[in-house]
């Protein structure tokens, strides 16, 4: 990146021959969002008009500063890869988008955006709470229900699930991620849950469960015994007791 560039000595790029990449167009990214995500040309008109307004946008957070603005071209690519319908499009769009800002008003605006290009009203809340109880819960609650009667090792410490709202949209984010094979890195203060969803994850996909707890002390040799895990595994690393990161591969 030109950030990158200006912090390298010229003796260092000098030894280098830099090649300078222009933005991709509208046409050609539309053409590659068609082709690499098979969906529609009116919906990858859509998607990039969103992707123009929030370039407009100048916001606190750093995802609304600099030319991208909150949206990359490698989240049109994760958002056209989800969906199928306009609806779920406009859902999608907002849980790429949205739930990884932490400012309540700049998720109102992003939501209010994705309203205006796609004419429909959202409601994370209750699309979070549906998508849970059909997916998740329906689907798996009586495997859960066994585990947990059947005190299994992956779900240690855990005699009942509290599934509130605030559970439910991290349930239902996580499982999007999951299912659509994307990383995923769960941010929060201590209690909130990410552990339980980490140990949850890991009885309904029949995945492996180990918790690595990491600190500004820690070593690489003290990971050492987890370079020979057998996939697919389930990772919980709690990073400064706040935050924990989960990955299903």
């Amino acid at each position: 990146s030109e950030m990158c560039i200006r912090d390298r000595s010229k003796a260092f790029t000098n030894r280098f021959i830099q090649i300078f990449f222009e933005d991709i167009s509208e046409e050609d990214l539309q053409e590659i969002l068609k082709k690499r995500c098979l969906i529609a040309t009116t919906q990858c008109q859509k998607m990039i008009q969103v992707m123009k307004e929030m370039q407009l946008m100048r916001q606190s957070q750093n995802f609304f500063m600099g030319k991208e603005g909150v949206i990359t071209v490698r989240d049109l690519l994760k958002w056209g890869k989800r969906v199928n319908f306009q609806e779920e499009q406009a859902a999608e769009g907002y849980c790429i988008l949205a739930e990884r800002i932490r400012n309540d008003e700049d998720k109102r605006i992003v939501k209010e955006i994705i309203e205006k290009v796609y004419k429909v009203k959202l409601d994370p809340l209750k699309d979070y709470s549906d998508f849970c109880q059909k997916n998740i819960m329906d689907r798996f609650g009586q495997k859960l229900q066994e585990a947990l009667d059947s005190k299994d090792s992956k779900l240690q410490g855990l005699t009942t699930i509290e599934w509130n709202n605030s559970f439910r949209r991290m349930a239902t984010l996580a499982y999007k991620c999951a299912i659509n094979r994307e990383p995923i890195l769960f941010v929060g203060e201590t209690g909130c849950g990410k552990t339980t969803l980490c140990q949850i994850f890991s009885a309904i996909f029949d995945c492996e469960f180990f918790c690595v707890n990491c600190h500004q002390y820690t070593e690489s040799v003290d990971s050492v015994s987890y370079t020979h895990l057998t996939l697919p595994t389930i990772y919980s690393v709690q990073i400064s007791v706040v935050a924990g990161s989960f990955k299903k591969k």
